[in-house]
């Protein structure tokens, strides 16, 4: 009796050991179906992180490119408005140089009508057995006089010509130099817009 009982006894054990083996097994089975579903989970996880990461770098690619679009159509803009500047006081400038040579042309003509009259002048302050002040003779027989059609002008009308020929060049002067400083700043803008579009190329080709 008490070796069937245990011989019954070792069979129950055999049989439980079997059954929990069987159960191990399946375990098992479940185990490497839950690793593999997670492994293929990480895998998508981390190709879906790639795509991301590709997606930000894109994004901050574009958002680089559109930043410098918008500098460059900023660039475009000063060198347009620049242009008008310069235009504006290149035309300012034409008008004063123009005014000066119409000043220095009346101040020669002033002067030279003056240089004319002085003989007549002279001529008109001689007196009967006086020296004349030119060349100190006491004769006078033929002394000159004012050219027909001549002006009335004196030195203070000479002084006053002269005097507005010197304001025009002033005027004239200072238009220049505002020329210049709105051409060094188109040249400059020129400069700046040029070396933009470059680099936008570049980007263009990467």
């Amino acid at each position: 009796q008490t070796l069937k009982e245990a011989s019954l006894l070792a069979d129950k054990h055999h049989k439980q050991a079997i059954d929990q083996k069987t159960v191990l097994e399946a375990q098992a089975v479940a185990i490497t179906k839950d690793l593999g579903a997670l492994q293929s989970e990480i895998e998508s996880l981390a190709k879906a992180s790639l795509n991301k990461a590709a997606c930000v770098e894109q994004k901050l690619v574009a958002k680089g490119v559109f930043d410098k679009r918008k500098e460059l159509e900023t660039a475009q803009i000063d060198l347009l408005r620049f242009n008008k500047s310069y235009q504006k006081e290149k035309d300012r400038f034409e008008l004063a140089e123009l005014a000066y040579q119409d000043a220095e042309k009346q101040a020669n003509r002033t002067e030279m009508h003056w240089f004319s009259n002085q003989a007549a002048v002279l001529a008109a302050k001689l007196e009967e057995e006086q020296p004349c002040s030119v060349c100190g003779s006491f004769e006078h027989p033929n002394p000159a006089g004012f050219p027909e059609g001549s002006l009335d002008i004196n030195q203070e009308i000479v002084d006053q010509t002269k005097e507005l020929q010197a304001q025009q060049f002033n005027k004239m002067d200072a238009s220049r130099a505002l020329v210049q400083g709105c051409l060094h700043s188109v040249s400059d803008k020129e400069k700046d817009v040029n070396k933009r579009v470059i680099a936008l190329a570049a980007d263009a080709n990467k």
